[in-house]
Parts: structure tokens; sequence; C-alpha cells
């Protein structure tokens, strides 16, 4: 993933932004039919990828221009395509709310998060939503499903731990080797959203690819984001 983005930056980074939609979205959905499942998926991820980005284009612009050699504007034009599509999800999304009423908590949780992604700064609105709203409940909903199998969490706090320090140190001599004519911002930037980049393709595939299809514990999966 990290070869196939420094040979092709834009096509890489609108890759990465498609999959982070579908990946954030299918965690914050909840269970229901296939249509009604996806509406909710492209209204959640799609909020958080596309909505963040439109709503601070300035500010956004030079970030994307760090990732991707400052060619922008293929980036903007895919955006603004899809911006109009997640206009009419949000508004099947708000149908299915008014006419479901377990649909409407999430709504509500949508609908604040939009407005905290149009008051904060880009980076802390999507920091806000990835470590307080999807990183909480997914490691809950795998946790769960992990916990009553032979993956306990005597096994499973040793691994995480393990390979989160992995990856902070992969970070860390990746930035030491970073060209010098590099600004700190810019290297910091390219390290941390490529880095992301090259663990959520495989993380996609493995939790949404293949660990939802193993059977699960039905106690928790009524509401799951993985299943």
């Amino acid at each position: 993933m990290v070869l196939f983005w420094l040979a092709f930056p834009v096509l890489a980074f609108l890759l990465f932004l498609a999959i982070s939609a579908v990946h954030f979205g299918i965690g914050d959905s909840q269970s229901g039919a296939f249509l009604q499942r996806g509406i909710q998926s492209l209204a959640h991820g799609g909020l958080v990828v596309v909505g963040v980005s439109l709503m601070h284009r300035p500010e956004v612009d030079p970030i994307f221009a760090h990732l991707v050699a400052g060619e922008t504007s293929l980036l903007w034009a895919a955006l603004s395509i899809a911006a109009y599509g997640l206009a009419a999800i949000l508004l099947a999304y708000a149908v299915l709310a008014c006419r479901h009423p377990k649909l409407r908590l999430r709504f509500g949780e949508l609908a604040g998060l939009a407005l905290a992604y149009y008051l904060l700064p880009p980076l802390v609105g999507f920091a806000l939503y990835f470590c307080v709203v999807h990183s909480v409940r997914h490691v809950r909903h795998l946790w769960n499903d992990l916990g009553d199998s032979t993956y306990g969490a005597r096994r499973m706090l040793p691994l995480a731990v393990l390979f989160t320090v992995a990856s902070w140190l992969a970070a860390a001599v990746t930035l030491w080797l970073m060209p010098a004519a590099e600004t700190l911002d810019g290297a910091i930037l390219r390290v941390v959203f490529i880095g992301l980049a090259a663990l959520t393709v495989p993380h996609m595939i493995l939790v949404d690819g293949l660990f939802r299809r193993l059977p699960q514990n039905p106690d928790n999966t009524a509401d799951s984001g993985i299943t």
C-alpha cells in the first residue's frame, strides 16, 4: 500500500478515502435490511470523509497537497461529485429515521457530529470522530465477539500493545528517513496518513471481509458494526 501510494498518490488517496468511508460507515450502522444498512453506512462514512473535507476546503487543501504532491484538482472534483450523492443519502436516512424509531438515536449522533465537523478544525473534527466514536465502538464490538472465543483478554492485550508499539516505531523510523527538504508538518502528515492507509486496507479486509463471516456470539451481534 505504501509503495502504491508513492507511485500513484492521487489514485491511492482516492481509494483510501473510499475504503475509509465504507469501513467507517459499516462500523457505525445498525443491523437491518440490506438497503437500510447501506443507506446508514454511506451516510455515516460519507459525512466524515466528504463532509469534513468540503466544509473546510481552504484548510484541507494544503493537507491534501502534502499527501499527493500538490495535485489536488482531481480530488476536489471527485469529492464535489460525491457530495451530491451524499446529500441524497442523508435525505433518505432522515426519512428512514422518521419511519423507524430505532434509527433515531444513531441519526441524532450523526447530526451532532455534523455540527462538530462544521465548528471544529478539520483534523480536530476527524480526531474526535475517530478516537471517541469509531474506535471506542469498534474495539468494544471486537472485544465482545472475541472475548468469548479462544482469543481472550490475556491474549488480545499483549498483541494490541505489541502492534501499537511496532506502529509507532515504524512511524518514527519513517519520519527520521524523510528527506531533509520536507517540512516537519508535511512529513508528519505524510507519515500519519500513508501509515493509516497501510494499516486500514488490511484491517478492512480482515474485519469487514473475513471476520464478519465467522460465526459470532448471537448475544453480541444485535447492534454490531461488523456483522
